[in-house]
């Protein structure tokens, strides 16, 4: 009801300025020469002029509001006050951009003694003669819902990597071939140093034991 409305508030708004201009420019008079019982042809040009914008326009809005618009999104600008939309009854999405303006034609099938508009009182997915016949239902819009987001993990609450594994635990860390995998390595002392085999390491002498 409120497209219809919009509509007929649209058509009658500039019905009534073409109107207006049309009868401003009653008093043009032809051009110089002519008879005085032609002083009507400048007029009548005009008022198809502005006749032929007035209906331009009313077509354009027709076409937007329920074709692109309701085709596109599945709601028309009273659908959207509403809060419903028009979609598909198999894959659920808007039907586009021709089959919007065919549901549209079909509703005259549904203005006969207004039966189609009383038919979603009486059947289980509320569908009209036109809904019927272009297979799409009505259904409420939902609201979109904000994602919350996750916290990150507190500082601990993580487990410790288990021995040879890197911190991500996808590779080993110091694996060593002679070691299994999963069992710690053995470090040595920091202040130790390794040795050739079969010699003993060597000992600085101590400045206390120099020779002086």
């Amino acid at each position: 009801m409120i497209d219809q409305l919009l509509y007929m508030i649209l058509a009658v708004g500039l019905g009534v300025g073409g109107g207006v201009i049309i009868g401003m420019a009653d008093g043009t008079s032809c051009p110089t020469g002519e008879s005085t019982d032609a002083t009507s042809c400048s007029s009548s040009v005009f008022e198809g002029i502005v006749s032929s914008i007035i209906t331009l326009v009313v077509l354009a809005y027709w076409f937007w509001n329920w074709g692109y618009r309701q085709g596109r999104t599945g709601s028309s600008i009273g659908k959207s006050v509403l809060k419903f939309k028009v979609v598909s009854e198999r894959t659920g999405r808007p039907i586009g951009f021709r089959m919007s303006l065919v549901r549209q034609v079909a509703h005259i099938l549904d203005a006969i003694f207004y039966i189609g508009y009383l038919l979603p009182l009486f059947t289980a997915k509320r569908q009209t003669i036109a809904d019927t016949l272009v297979k799409t239902v009505c259904l409420p819009i939902e609201p979109l819902r904000a994602s919350t987001p996750q916290p990150p993990p507190a500082y601990g609450t993580q487990p410790p990597p288990r021995y040879g594994t890197s911190v991500d635990g996808t590779s080993p860390a110091h694996w060593s071939p002679r070691q299994p995998y999963g069992t710690p390595l053995l470090r040595l002392p920091a202040t130790a140093s390794p040795s050739a085999p079969g010699r003993s390491p060597r000992q600085r002498p101590s400045p206390l034991s120099w020779p002086r």
